[in-house]
């Protein structure tokens, strides 16, 4: 890998067990490039101040990259911090097998640097140390994944960093009040209070997508993503038959008359069920449209004569400059939603 850094222009300027830093020796502007710390973190708020006039929300910050979550990469030019390429590690199922990949949260580059999509430019300085460093030098993490739109996928695809593997759409329902069901039940739950059934959903889940890629969403996941969010309330309700066989459990978030599902737990043969429960979760609540995403490949899961299919501008891409895991074998295999991003 060192020998690859040489030939792209990359020296390193300190290794020790923790990780390695890089800077760029080409022409023009020098980088600083380095592993991110959270030293740094009021320097990255900045930036992304710079970058899209408003600055992260720093709880939100410390509760995506703190306690050894975060796995970011920044560079500096005379000091002054100009991009940051940030990720979180995240365990997953791959095919069945427990793993570990990075979701790919911000990435930012200070609008005063002109070669944003270069291979000398602040970008690629931040993206191709960062695979090298993830992918390469370290081999903790299989593939980064994101939710960016198609716009970002192409410029990063022409600057070789990622290929596109899958894509979002949007599911959506009326929601309008009917009568309860005789045949199941679902009523507000706390996950501390339903370990053992949450637990028994999981591994269904997990069973029944063994050929699909997926992040686990065991009990810990479940507190740490929706009970420990610092901004977004989340409810979850558990359905259950009426002899009291859990079928599922549902995360939601209200928003007005929207209801939105944002991440489902249980076998792929109640989903369908689960739609319904959900729908009339949000009637109840008085909202209008019970809305999801889901990659486009595992949206039959959840659909009916009744649903309304709308395609979205979110991408899911693979990362292919340092690949770990051929990009073809990502392809189609994702099962993300709503509460795989970090930002809902």
């Amino acid at each position: 890998m060192r020998s690859l850094l040489i030939r792209l222009g990359w020296e390193p300027f300190e290794d020790d067990e923790e990780m390695m830093r890089f800077r760029w020796l080409g022409n023009g502007p020098r980088y600083r490039v380095s592993s991110a710390s959270s030293d740094d973190r009021e320097d990255c708020l900045r930036l992304f101040e710079r970058a899209f006039g408003e600055a992260p929300n720093p709880d939100v910050w410390q509760w995506k990259y703190g306690e050894g979550r975060g796995i970011s990469t920044i560079a500096r030019r005379e000091g002054r911090l100009v991009a940051h390429y940030g990720g979180v590690s995240r365990r997953i199922l791959f095919l069945g097998v427990p793993a570990r990949a990075v979701e790919i949260c911000d990435v930012g580059v200070d609008p005063a640097e002109r070669a944003v999509m270069t291979k000398k430019g602040a970008f690629a300085s931040v993206a191709a140390a960062y695979q090298i460093n993830i992918f390469g030098l370290d081999d903790r993490h299989l593939f980064g994944y994101g939710f960016p739109n198609h716009r970002h996928v192409l410029l990063g695809e022409r600057a070789g960093f990622y290929a596109e593997v899958e894509s979002l759409v949007e599911l959506s329902w009326e929601c309008r009040r009917r009568r309860p069901s005789i045949s199941t039940t679902t009523r507000p739950v706390r996950i501390a209070k339903k370990t053992a059934a949450i637990t028994r959903l999981w591994k269904a889940m997990a069973s029944d997508l063994a050929a699909a890629i997926l992040v686990v969403r065991d009990v810990a996941y479940l507190r740490y993503r929706y009970e420990s969010h610092p901004r977004f309330d989340y409810r979850f309700f558990l359905v259950k038959r009426r002899w009291g066989v859990p079928l599922g459990l549902l995360v939601l978030r209200f928003e007005g008359e929207l209801c939105r599902l944002i991440d489902v737990v249980g076998p792929v043969a109640s989903m369908s069920q689960l739609i319904r429960s959900a729908r009339q979760v949000a009637a109840d609540a008085g909202c209008l449209r019970l809305a999801m995403w889901i990659t486009s490949g595992q949206a039959h899961w959840f659909q009916s004569a009744e649903t309304e299919v709308q395609p979205l501008d979110i991408k899911i891409p693979g990362n292919c400059f340092v690949e770990r895991v051929p990009v073809e074998t990502l392809r189609n295999r994702w099962w993300l939603m709503m509460g795989d991003t970090d930002f809902l």
